[in-house]
């Protein structure tokens, strides 16, 4: 349900009529202080329906970012949420990719046209993402009722498989060759556990015997 009248009241708020007309012109980065959470939800809200562009909105903690979707969403603007990526440097007896897959979900949403504005943290925001023109070729839209066999969405997967690997083989063949390193294996997860410190074990030379 759209709240038009939020916006019609911010209308007659001469501050917003000069933010919205920056956003408008270009005239960036502009700052707004002094308003509550809610508030600035209200004001995303109304420049998104005005610009009828998609929106990027930066938390400060999880929680908050929980509440601005939760509002966004009652004043008539598709919203979601995308959470940070927490990766597992040692091995564990299991880990989930539920804060990835809701990562993906978060930008095929997006892509679709689907979400309005994304929300998230800065943390979250700084990590690597997966390319829109990669996600598109990447993706397999399935509907409800749709009678499909095992080997389509198998051969969507091995064809993009395919592509990536041909792409990284023809990277590598014009690239130099690598420096030779000591090897390191690492898993990403999604568990959110308590990190430690990595510990690394120097091994010294063993010493030589030299005969006189």
């Amino acid at each position: 349900m759209s709240m038009n009248f939020l916006t019609d009241a911010l209308r007659r708020v001469p501050e917003y009529r000069a933010l919205e007309n920056a956003v408008k012109r270009g005239k960036t980065p502009a700052a707004v202080t002094g308003v509550a959470s809610v508030h600035k939800a209200n004001i995303v809200h109304a420049l998104l329906a005005e610009t009828g562009r998609p929106g990027l909105l930066l938390a400060g903690d999880e929680a908050e970012a929980a509440r601005l979707v939760e509002d966004l969403d009652a004043m008539g603007t598709p919203a979601v949420f995308y959470p940070l990526r927490d990766f597992s440097l040692r091995d564990t007896e299991g880990s989930s990719h539920e804060y990835e897959r809701q990562r993906i979900e978060a930008l095929t949403r997006l892509q679709n046209g689907q979400a309005r504005c994304i929300v998230t943290t800065i943390d979250a925001a700084l990590q690597y993402a997966l390319p829109p023109e990669k996600l598109r070729e990447r993706t397999v839209a399935l509907e409800g009722g749709q009678a499909i066999t095992v080997a389509e969405p198998v051969k969507a997967l091995v064809r993009s498989t395919a592509r990536a690997s041909s792409r990284a083989a023809a990277a590598s063949s014009t690239s130099s060759p690598p420096v030779a390193r000591r090897p390191c294996a690492s898993s990403s997860g999604a568990t959110r556990s308590t990190r430690s410190p990595i510990s690394t074990r120097r091994r010294s030379a063993a010493p030589t015997r030299s005969s006189a």
